[in-house]
């Protein structure tokens, strides 16, 4: 923009283009500039040829000597390149390509590559048609004109690739990167026009990537400027603004003055700067806004455009200044101890003093005459500032003497300072007063700052004579009437019914609006940090009790600051909740926090108002649920050393007391901050909140621990805070204790050296804490390899250092071994025991056999042996001893019997709860019972008090559960496991012998009787059967029915009664049943229990086979029997209408299947107990009828049913 207000522009427009264009026709290598998207800028200005060759040479500016040119040192030509790698430039006929990595633009003789081409615009759209295809149609540009009426800019936007192989920036562009810049400049937009030369509007447009490349506005700002006629150079400029994402377009009023100071009214030792720093006539000028309802908050000075340099003054201060070496800021050195400042300084000091000052007195002039209503707003005040300072002081001087009209005589008249008299006689009106009558619009009142006003009726402000000394303090003196008058006279005033008034509510009101606060109700409103105080002051005004107006008159209406921001909020604002009341005694820490969590805190509140009566904990609770952030977003806004205040200040509230008493949502609320340091691995963090860590136990440092733990895992170290949380919360799952710690730990392979401090501080913690042995590595040894405790030996004990000489992995690490003593607690083998010994003999006697040198401590050890306990030297060796062993020793080697057997218990009782299921330990057990089976002569009478012991493992395979029985509880040939009594499993049966032994059983069938009959004779029973079988065939003696439905089963009473108890009891017995004679029957009918159908299948099978059974049907009654388990409802019948039959008739066969064999044998047993069998599993039960059996009128019977 300061390029084209030099060249005479009148409008600026930035157009960030979205779309994409290709073609082979272009200069270089700048196709790829061709496509993507781009920032067009364009201005009604034409170059000339010194703009471009200036424009050429990047960096070296070239505007010297140009009077009123902003941008003479070229920074804004060069801000360009951060985010374009060659941008273009058309105007008039020539077009510029710029290329200051001389990478893209074709390289001149002798390879020297090109900054810049300036290349006609003719032969560019000739020669290269496809390089200006992104421009046609913009701003009137034409590939059919070779002229064209403005400037054109093209930024290509930095790509990605480009970025890769860039020398000016790594940092690529978006078209959404370059909107946002776009959208942010607005706001400096508005400010850019009022004190350019020709520059009057500023747009902002977006062209879409569509295909019709339809164009959007943005935003825009326009002025208009028109002349005032008075003696400075002056305009009524109006503003037209249409913000970002807004289809309203506003309107502001300001008044621009502006004048300049010949070089030859400087002094003369300020003659040198102007050739110094180029300077041409320098310029000045003063912009004040007319819209806004007071005085501007946020004025800046101006180098024509704006500068972020703010000054306390109502007005917009624009001057030719000599910048600082940053180009944003005004030159201004504070004086040496010599009182002397820079000539820099002295010459930007003269500009307000001489320049601005007039010029600022001219322009009061100047809106008092045109805009008497707003002049008041732009009379300076106490400025913050020294450049504002040195204004503001230099205009009162000059107000004293000057000639310029700019104060209101009591008539409205306008009046030179010097030619102006402060009446403060009040007798005048205590006259009028006595006298009566109308005092309407007579100029008698004298206010407290000595101006004569009139006294009217109605239309005016009020003065108000009532707490005249404080309201002087917060509103001004113009505000009261005159202390000089006493409050009897300003109380008499009062009743004349003029403008003056005591104060009330309704005037406090109208007071606070003409100091720029709304009338109407407003929650909040932003305010200068000097207006804080005069808040609180006011605050304090209203409290006291002599004040007729209350706080709660006003509570609609922003009072209250709040601390560290420059807002004020209302009373009902601060009760509604989203307000954080300060207590006077609150720690600056949390104060702090607040209010970079962009909470609002109100502090020095009214004596009416009621606090809350909350703790601070369940406050500060609630307030970070209404925030509703994540613990991430709480640390990135709030500094790390503030929140460790904060987090420092607030943990005596995280106690058991306070949390009880916090609601189940605050409770959660809690759990979100992040309150506690954590580590995950060895990645530190800040601070982590409650629910995503784990605690370690008390006294566990976080540091060391960490590192060997789950990195996934955060953890945090163990503290009051932190116990109470999880506690309350129903966490107690967090709270680790040292066994679920020990068991997530992840011990490395190798330790490095760097680790030992921290490792041993592990070690010692583990040592402490642990229970038992611990079976994982753990331990460094001597080549700092980790291994379990059990593998490693006390290196105090001599037998161990003797025998393992030189053998550094099995002893700890000298680094660890002040810790040894409890490292012996967890597995470290110190005590010596017979396999111990035994590792030791064979450790020296394998070094022996690698010829290493092994004399001494071979000699060592067999004195140690001979002196050993004997309970040491009962070794088991694993091979056979040599000959000159056993010659020295005839019994080295062979245990005795009661060894084995107690060797067996200890395997059972001591060592098998501890390794269930071990391999190792299931071969040890199974070389115990092979050595106890081979020696049972002389362990039958060791084994047989042990036979109500445990001691025999009777299991199928490796992978069943370990059950341990005694020996008379096992039972050989036996089924299924039935009263105490329990199958012999797989393991145990090659040791039958062996448990026979020991107690246990055997089950064996009884053989029945040899038969005495000859094979040609007919037995007697066979006779009976027969004889009963005929008369049932010829329909003889039957004197029993069975019918159902219809169907009729005749049967012999007797025979029924003899062969099956069931009908026994039911025919004579004490529990006999009614026979039931129907009226026309041939038979009596005996009723059927339950399920008659299933009861008639049983008793038809019963009669038919009790005659019919043969020899080979034999096993078909127990496959039958067992079909009609499954089918009938009361098993009682088949209890009794079968069994009987199937154990008599077994009992009389030879050739039966075994399984058929016991099956008589438990139908036998179970009938000796009066019990009946339970019913089996019908779901894997199946029948299977004999193939080879004729079909009968029973199997038919059993298919049918």
């Amino acid at each position: 923009m300061a390029n084209a207000d030099d060249a005479g522009a009148e409008s600026v427009t930035f157009l960030v283009d979205e779309a994409s264009f290709h073609g082979r026709r272009v200069i270089g290598k700048l196709a790829s500039f061709q496509s993507g998207p781009a920032l067009v800028v364009h201005n009604t200005s034409v170059f000339t040829d010194d703009d471009f060759e200036r424009l050429g040479n990047i960096g070296q500016g070239g505007k010297v000597g140009r009077v009123n040119s902003i941008g003479r040192f070229g920074p804004g030509a060069l801000s360009f390149y951060h985010f374009s790698e060659l941008p273009w430039v058309i105007s008039g006929e020539w077009c510029l390509f710029l290329d200051p990595s001389k990478q893209y633009l074709p390289r001149e003789r002798g390879n020297i590559g090109r900054v810049a081409a300036r290349v006609p615009l003719s032969f560019c759209l000739n020669r290269y048609p496809d390089q200006l295809k992104p421009l046609e149609g913009l701003f009137g540009f034409s590939s059919e004109v070779d002229c064209y009426k403005g400037t054109l800019f093209r930024f290509p936007l930095r790509t990605v690739d480009q970025t890769n192989e860039s020398n000016l920036s790594k940092t690529h562009f978006s078209p959404v990167d370059i909107t946002k810049t776009i959208d942010r400049f607005y706001a400096y937009a508005t400010q850019s026009l009022f004190f350019t030369k020709s520059l009057r509007e500023i747009t902002a447009l977006r062209r879409l990537g569509t295909k019709d490349l339809r164009t959007i506005p943005v935003w825009s700002a326009g002025s208009r400027p028109k002349p005032i006629p008075h003696g400075i150079d002056a305009v009524n400029l109006s503003l037209k603004l249409k913000p970002p994402q807004s289809f309203d377009e506003t309107t502001e009023h300001w008044i621009v003055t502006r004048n300049e100071l010949a070089q030859e009214e400087f002094p003369p030792e300020m003659q040198a700067i102007f050739p110094l720093h180029r300077l041409s006539t320098p310029t000045f000028g003063l912009a004040m806004n007319l819209s806004t309802q007071s005085s501007i908050c946020n004025s800046r000075f101006f180098a024509t455009l704006p500068l972020p340099v703010c000054t306390s003054l109502p007005v917009h201060i624009h001057a030719t200044w000599i910048l600082a070496q940053d180009r944003l800021s005004i030159r201004y050195d504070a004086s040496n101890g010599a009182a002397q400042q820079s000539d820099d300084t002295l010459y930007n000091k003269y500009l307000l003093e001489k320049g601005v000052a007039p010029l600022y007195v001219r322009t009061l002039a100047l809106i008092l005459q045109h805009h008497p209503d707003v002049v008041w707003r732009f009379w300076p005040r106490k400025a913050e500032d020294d450049l504002s300072r040195i204004v503001v002081m230099e205009l009162y001087e000059l107000i004293i003497s000057t000639q310029e009209p700019v104060l209101l005589s009591a008539q409205d008249k306008r009046i030179a300072p010097a030619n102006s008299v402060i009446h403060s006689s009040k007798a005048p009106v205590g006259y009028l007063v006595k006298e009566g009558g109308s005092l309407d619009c007579i100029p008698l009142l004298v206010r407290g700052d000595r101006q004569l006003v009139e006294l009217r009726s109605s239309g005016s402000r009020m003065i108000f004579a009532s707490h005249r000394t404080d309201l002087a303090r917060l509103f001004g003196p113009s505000t009261i009437v005159s202390l000089d008058f006493s409050d009897l006279a300003a109380q008499e005033l009062v009743k004349l019914n003029v403008n003056v008034r005591t104060l009330d509510s309704r005037g406090m009101r109208e007071l606070l609006a003409r100091h720029g606060l709304p009338v109407t109700p407003v929650e909040t409103m932003a305010n200068c940090g000097t207006q804080r105080d005069w808040h609180k002051d006011v605050l304090e005004f209203i409290a006291s009790p002599d004040c007729p107006v209350k706080v709660q008159d006003l509570a609609d209406l922003p009072l209250l600051p709040a601390a560290g921001r420059d807002l004020v909020v209302s009373l009902n604002h601060a009760k509604s909740g989203k307000i954080w009341w300060r207590y006077p005694y609150e720690a600056q820490a949390l104060t702090t926090v607040l209010l970079q969590l962009g909470v609002i805190a109100v502090d020095d509140l009214p004596r009416e108002t009621e606090r809350p009566d909350t703790n601070d904990l369940t406050r500060i609770i609630q307030l970070f649920g209404q925030l509703n952030l994540s613990s991430g977003e709480v640390l990135q806004r709030v500094a790390p050393k503030d929140w460790d205040a904060f987090v420092q200040y607030l943990k005596p509230w995280i106690q058991d007391d306070y949390l009880e008493g916090l609601s189940g949502a605050d409770l959660q609320t809690l759990e979100t901050v992040p309150f506690f340091r954590g580590r995950q691995g060895i990645k530190q963090l800040s601070y982590v909140p409650t629910s995503q860590v784990m605690m370690l136990p008390d006294s566990v440092p976080l540091d060391i621990f960490t590192r060997y733990l789950p990195p996934e895992t955060t953890f945090a170290e163990s503290s009051p805070q932190l116990v109470a949380v999880l506690r309350v919360g129903n966490h107690a799952e967090k709270i680790l204790s040292f066994p679920s710690l020990f068991s997530q730990l992840h011990i490395p392979g190798q330790l490095t050296e760097n680790e030992d401090d921290s490792f041993s501080s592990l070690l010692l913690i583990v040592a402490t804490h642990h229970t038992g042995t611990y079976d994982s590595r753990l331990i460094p040894d001597g080549t700092r390899t980790l291994r379990r405790p059990g593998e490693l030996f006390d290196h105090r004990v001599t037998l161990f250092s003797t025998a393992f000489e030189g053998r550094d992995d099995l002893f700890v690490h000298p680094n660890f071994r002040h810790l040894i003593d409890s490292l012996i607690g967890i597995g470290v083998r110190r005590e010596i025991t017979s396999q111990i010994l035994l590792e030791c003999i064979q450790a020296v006697d394998r070094d022996a056999r690698q010829g290493l040198e092994t004399g001494l401590r071979a000699g060592w050890i067999w004195d140690y042996v001979n002196t050993a306990p004997p309970q040491l030297r009962e070794i088991t060796f694993a091979t056979v001893p040599t000959p000159h062993l056993t010659a020295v020793y005839p019994s080295i080697g062979e245990p005795s019997p009661a060894d084995v057997v107690r060797h067996l218990s200890s395997l059972v009782n001591r060592v098998a709860p501890e390794r269930d299921r071990s391999s190792t330990l299931l071969s040890d057990i199974r070389s115990v019972y092979d050595w106890l089976g081979s020696n049972r002569d002389d362990v039958r009478a060791l084994l047989q008090p042990l036979a109500n012991e445990p001691l025999w493992l009777n299991i199928n395979s490796d992978l069943d559960d370990w059950v341990w029985r005694a020996a008379d509880q096992l039972v050989f040939d036996l089924t299924f496991d039935v009263g105490g009594r329990f199958v012999v499993q797989t393991f145990l049966l090659p040791h039958r012998s062996l448990l026979v032994d020991a107690g246990a059983n055997e089950y064996r069938l009884a053989s029945p009787p040899p038969s005495t009959t000859s094979e040609d004779e007919t037995p007697h029973w066979e006779g009976v059967r027969s004889g009963w079988n005929q008369l049932r065939e010829t329909g003889q003696l039957l004197d029993i029915c069975f019918k159902v439905e219809g169907q009729e089963i005749p049967a012999h009473r007797g025979m029924l009664a003899v062969v099956v108890p069931y009908f026994r009891d039911a025919f004579v017995g004490s529990s006999r049943k009614s026979i039931i004679v129907a009226e026309g029957a041939e038979l009596p009918v005996y009723p059927l229990p339950q399920d008659e159908a299933a009861t008639a299948f049983t008793v038809q099978s019963v009669v038919e086979l009790w005659n019919k059974i043969s020899g080979r049907e034999t096993e078909q009654l127990l496959y039958l029997r067992m079909r009609c388990l499954h089918t009938i409802a009361e098993p009682v019948l088949i209890f009794w209408f079968f069994d009987p039959i199937c154990v008599r008739w077994l009992k009389l066969r030879e050739n039966f299947s075994p399984d058929l064999r016991e099956a008589a044998g438990l139908l036998t047993a179970r009938r000796r107990v009066n019990t009946p069998p339970p019913l089996p599993d019908r779901s894997n039960t199946s029948v299977k009828i004999k193939s080879d059996v004729p079909e009968g009128d029973h199997q038919k019977a059993i298919r049918s049913f």
